[in-house]
């Protein structure tokens, strides 16, 4: 829950309209138990990074096991990143611009070795 507000709240306004105490408040929890799942908001910002791209894997890996051919694997790893960037791209983008997780890089580790080795 803790993760749903604050990407809705960084959607709507951006990393910095997010606080501790405010994300409680959004949560209906005091702000002290949302201190006990993540000390600090960095912890939270990488959380929720993670959690997008964990997401967005799953469902490429998902669309690529339904892919007879190499064209149908394709398209439809394609497809799908093309809707979720759609969608989640601008929480996405303004995570990844955050100073405090920008440096961190996709959180999944993806990269072409893993998907050459999937091929």
């Amino acid at each position: 829950m803790i993760l749903g507000h604050a990407a809705r709240l960084i959607s709507a306004e951006g990393v910095s309209a997010v606080n501790m105490k405010r994300l409680g408040k959004e949560v209906g929890v005091s702000k002290a138990l949302v201190y006990n799942y993540y000390p600090n908001l960095t912890l939270v910002l990488k959380a929720l990074l993670t959690r997008e791209y964990r997401h967005l894997r799953k469902l490429q890996f998902e669309a690529a096991e339904s892919g007879k051919t190499l064209e149908r694997l394709v398209r439809r790893v394609t497809h799908v990143y093309l809707v979720y960037i759609k969608e989640h791209g601008p929480l996405i983008d303004r995570l990844a611009a955050e100073p405090s997780v920008a440096n961190n890089g996709d959180p999944t580790e993806y990269n072409r070795d893993s998907a050459v080795v999937y091929i």
